[in-house]
């Protein structure tokens, strides 16, 4: 194996190691501050419809990769550059995927056929860390195409994809009432405060904090806002389903039939 190879395969596994173990320490620390601070955010009903959405999503995750991998080869055969995969490469790559997620987040909650996808993740009343698992099963299909202009630039498909799920592991921290503001890098770092905004479905908290682990992109396109007022979760049309099928394939339903008219 290759230094430049050795350098992703390093990082990809230890960042995994250190998501899993990080994940388990943070579960356990939002149910004892819930349990001492009688603060109910979590509705056990809820619960288990993450959970169960959860498990499908990462089931359909691998029958996903050979859309990936089938999308974005030709265009990686006709790469301009060849960006290689040394921390150097590592870099740029995690940065270049913030950025194409910020704009694929952003999409998605003004265009309305992605609105119907992403839909779902925002729909819970409730917040705590497995709202992180409330993702719709069918959005991998689509975020792929977002990934297009980072691989026809000369980023392997290996590191995008990667860069993509780094990305999402590091927004699961930020699915929790149990952090109020963070010092230092509030403004510049997702966190729960800003998170928090961007699940509201207060007017003012509409359509902000976009961005996956920077909030660079945020506060440049005018996007950023921080939290001032109490949160309302969910949707702006209210309460949904507990079905997982139902939240899935409620937003299509509704954008077919004209009716998908709710924010998040």
């Amino acid at each position: 194996m290759s230094e430049s190879l050795s350098a992703l395969a390093w990082f990809r596994m230890y960042s995994s190691y250190l998501f899993y173990a990080s994940a388990l320490i943070l579960l356990v620390y939002e149910r004892y501050w819930n349990y001492k601070t009688r603060s109910n955010v979590y509705d056990r009903k809820e619960t288990l419809t993450n959970i169960s959405i959860i498990v499908v999503y990462v089931i359909s995750q691998s029958l996903f990769l050979a859309w990936n991998s089938w999308v974005l080869r030709p265009f990686y055969a006709h790469r301009l550059f060849t960006i290689s995969n040394d921390w150097v490469g590592l870099c740029l790559v995690l940065l270049a995927t913030d950025f194409a997620f910020y704009w694929e987040h952003r999409l998605m909650h003004v265009v309305k056929p992605l609105w119907a996808i992403h839909l779902a993740h925002h729909s819970g009343l409730s917040y705590n860390l497995t709202n992180a698992f409330r993702l719709n099963w069918l959005a991998p299909v689509f975020t792929t195409f977002f990934l297009i202009p980072l691989v026809w630039l000369g980023f392997s498909i290996k590191s995008v994809l990667f860069g993509m799920a780094f990305g999402q592991m590091y927004q699961f921290w930020c699915h929790t009432q149990a952090f109020k503001r963070v010092p230092l890098i509030e403004g510049v770092l997702n966190t729960p405060s800003a998170h928090r905004v961007h699940h509201a479905s207060n007017e003012r908290y509409l359509d902000k904090n976009f961005g996956a682990i920077l909030m660079v992109w945020d506060r440049v396109f005018g996007t950023y806002e921080v939290e001032s007022e109490p949160v309302r979760f969910g949707v702006t049309s209210g309460f949904v389903s507990y079905n997982p099928f139902v939240l899935v394939f409620h937003g299509f339903i509704d954008f077919f039939k004209g009716t998908l008219n709710s924010r998040g």
